[in-house]
């Protein structure tokens, strides 16, 4: 089910705009098809848009209102990209573009190997994916879209050591550009942008990638005065 929540008085209600409905089937407007884990949920020009699974071989793009009326099958997506089911993997719409970064493992010759694939793929019945980015030896990625570039920041571990591959994509000239490719202090399950700097880490250690001097640095809690 989706829900929303009202910040002003933080009471949580199921997303559905039918008059009367109890909330419990598939006819309620908050229900959210999904076979396991969690539904991700992204907004973009006052619509939401979810990945709904109908079974094992089937990934649907549904739009919906803000209210939870009038959901649509907005796209179709392909099987060959949707393999992986990870909590990090991205979801994002803009300028009726499906933007999708899927990460996850597979088994090959006896061996775990790590997989990342950036792809889009226009709104609409019968459209094909576009192939962004695929990466090799990916532990996990998280990605994060400022104005109209899209951050895709790659994780993987040698030797003890952690290595960052950093890209921007830019989603008006549709054009990868590769920022960093270095040995970090830590994966990261969070991207964020702070003016020039993109801001990643795990848990409680936070490290901030000046995009001017491709330098990383620790972030530091302020301390309370004793």
């Amino acid at each position: 089910m989706i829900f929303a929540l009202d910040l002003n008085t933080m009471e949580t209600m199921p997303l559905c705009a039918k008059p009367q409905c109890e909330h419990k089937d598939k006819t309620c407007d908050a229900y959210a098809t999904h076979l396991g884990g969690c539904v991700q949920l992204t907004a973009s020009e006052n619509q939401l848009y979810y990945i709904g699974a109908e079974n094992p071989q089937s990934y649907i793009l549904y739009q919906l209102n803000c209210d939870g009326s009038a959901r649509i099958e907005a796209a179709l997506l392909s099987r060959d990209h949707e393999f992986y089911e990870d909590g990090n993997s991205f979801l994002g719409v803009y300028h009726n573009t499906l933007y999708r970064c899927c990460c996850g493992q597979y088994v090959q010759d006896a061996s775990v190997e790590g997989e990342m694939i950036l792809y889009s793929q226009p709104l609409g019945q019968g459209t094909e994916p576009k192939e962004l980015l695929r990466l090799e030896n990916v532990e996990n990625a998280v990605c994060r879209v400022s104005q109209n570039t899209l951050y895709c920041a790659a994780f993987s571990g040698e030797n003890g050591t952690s290595k960052l591959r950093l890209y921007a994509y830019d989603l008006a000239a549709d054009t990868l550009t590769e920022l960093f490719h270095d040995v970090v202090p830590c994966t990261a399950n969070s991207l964020s942008v702070r003016e020039n700097q993109l801001v990643f880490g795990w848990a409680v250690k936070q490290f901030a990638l000046s995009l001017e001097t491709n330098t990383v640095a620790e972030l530091t809690t302020p301390t309370e005065e004793p």
